[in-house]
């Protein structure tokens, strides 16, 4: 994803997902126990990169798409790219 303001996007994620187990090390890894996610900022290019799995596909579309409106809801000029 293109993202202007990452910063504003990890802060937003930090926030939503409090209630994970969070890990910074390698930008923000959030656990659940039936789903993670893993997001990472390039240092050379305006990109983020968004990993996550779930226990079930069902799951893991609906809390991609609760990652994704946090993320647009934090940066809205970011682009998805497939």
């Amino acid at each position: 994803m293109r993202a202007a303001n990452k910063e504003a996007i990890y802060k937003a994620l930090e926030e939503r997902y409090k209630d994970g187990q969070q890990d910074h090390l390698d930008g923000l890894s959030v656990d659940y126990p039936s789903w993670w996610f893993n997001l990472r900022a390039s240092n050379t290019e305006p990109l983020i990169r968004l990993n996550l799995e779930a226990a079930t596909v069902g799951e893991m579309e609906s809390r991609k798409t609760e990652v994704f409106d946090t993320i647009r809801g934090a940066d809205p000029t970011v682009q998805v790219k497939a």
